[in-house]
């Protein structure tokens, strides 16, 4: 049992018979409206790590029995200013604005399979 106690936002996924339609990011699949939307603040890494995130971000869950979904909407009043630079796969120090999640699938708050 881990001795951090720290209190966790905590994000219900929901189980559905089937995926949700995926097209190009769009959340509009009524799948979607089965699982809740976070309400906990995001934070971000960069210019000031571990600060709130600037903008509101929704993060939905669903599963079914073959894969997991991540639904992701974040609000940023000027989307057409938002970072995308082209880069190679994982890379650090780029600047781009990006949304990591992880899978603590043992719960031991210590090791994660992160995208």
């Amino acid at each position: 049992t881990p001795r951090d106690t720290a209190a966790r936002p905590v994000l219900r996924a929901v189980f559905v018979p089937r995926g949700p339609r995926l097209n190009g990011g769009r959340l509009d699949d009524p799948l979607w409206r089965r699982a809740p939307a976070t309400t906990a603040p995001f934070t971000q890494r960069a210019p000031r790590a571990g600060a709130p995130s600037a903008y509101r971000t929704e993060v939905r869950v669903l599963y079914d029995h073959a894969a997991v979904y991540v639904g992701v909407r974040a609000f940023d009043p000027a989307p057409a200013r938002i970072g995308r630079q082209l880069a190679r796969r994982d890379p650090e120090g780029i600047y781009s604005d990006w949304v990591h999640g992880g899978f603590d699938t043992f719960r031991d708050r210590r090791t994660a399979f992160r995208f």
